[in-house]
């Protein structure tokens, strides 16, 4: 923004105006027989998408797969490598909600897997089965990939059972508004707190809450016009949106079209091998 700065007409760009970056030279700082290498292949495949775009949502589902299973130790707390990615560009181009969903659902497919959750006679949850009458079990499927609407005690609730994860939204202002409600009144500085982990203590009518090892990613996207409209002074004085990687693309790219060559058996490959990074445990 700075080189961009117009001596004459002595103003800022805006977003919308800043149109110019550097490109991502992806093939120069991609490893050919790593994940991210494997998943832009498969993405070529699918059609349509961006590949600014797909490498940074393979870094968050990376992220969110991995969860709080490798950490560091810095500023007397344990760091995990969750991240906040919001992909900018003009609307209906890039195909930006179709990298979101398309990364998403192979991180459902890689950490998928069901749990047994006992509940009381009042419909209470239990940590283990304590013989009650009118005690009950039920079976959910859990993931890393956090719900997309959610209030933000459901979304502790889910974290109880997976601290580690990815919430994944096509479209930011759609969110964001839902963040502006009334009943969600504190939710931003909520999920703020949760970037950098650690625990959490809530109180709610159905109880407590304590989570350990929290490790939040977020990936959506949004165009540069609303953004400019929704962002406020306090959100980034508030560390917010400076939680984020803001990822703007030219919105000159030509897709390929849709094309039928990707296969399921290709995206269950990239699943089984983003897998592997869900099992990972160890810190410093």
């Amino acid at each position: 923004v700075n080189e961009m700065y117009d001596e004459h007409e002595k103003e800022v760009p805006t977003l919308s105006k800043t149109t110019h970056h550097a490109e991502l030279d992806i093939p120069a700082i991609v490893s050919p027989r790593s994940f991210i290498h494997k998943y832009l292949e498969y993405s070529k495949t699918v059609g349509g998408t961006h590949p600014t775009n797909d490498f940074f949502c393979a870094l968050a589902i990376l992220a969110g797969a991995v969860g709080n299973g490798v950490r560091i130790k810095a500023w007397n707390q344990l760091i995990c490598p969750n991240l906040w990615v919001l992909l900018v560009g003009p609307s209906s181009a890039n195909y930006k909600s179709s990298s979101i969903d398309q990364a998403a659902r192979i991180l459902h497919l890689a950490t998928q897997r069901e749990l047994t959750k006992y509940k009381d006679r009042h419909g209470q949850d239990l940590a283990s089965p304590e013989g009650e009458k009118g005690e009950k079990s039920i079976t959910v499927t859990r993931s890393n990939r956090y719900p997309k609407e959610s209030s933000m005690e459901a979304l502790y609730h889910y974290m109880k059972d997976n601290p580690g994860g990815l919430m994944a939204h096509g479209e930011w202002k759609a969110y964001f508004t839902n963040l502006e409600k009334s009943y969600m009144v504190g939710s931003k500085q909520n999920l703020t707190d949760l970037y950098d982990g650690g625990h959490v203590h809530r109180v709610f009518k159905s109880g407590e809450l304590y989570l350990e090892g929290i490790a939040l990613s977020i990936l959506s996207a949004t165009t540069p016009e609303w953004l400019e409209q929704a962002i406020q002074p306090e959100d980034f004085e508030g560390g917010f949106y400076s939680r984020f990687l803001f990822v703007p693309v030219n919105g000159t790219w030509k897709p390929s079209g849709i094309s039928n060559t990707g296969s399921w058996r290709d995206r269950d490959d990239r699943a089984r091998e983003l897998k592997q990074f869900s099992v990972f445990t160890g810190h410093e």
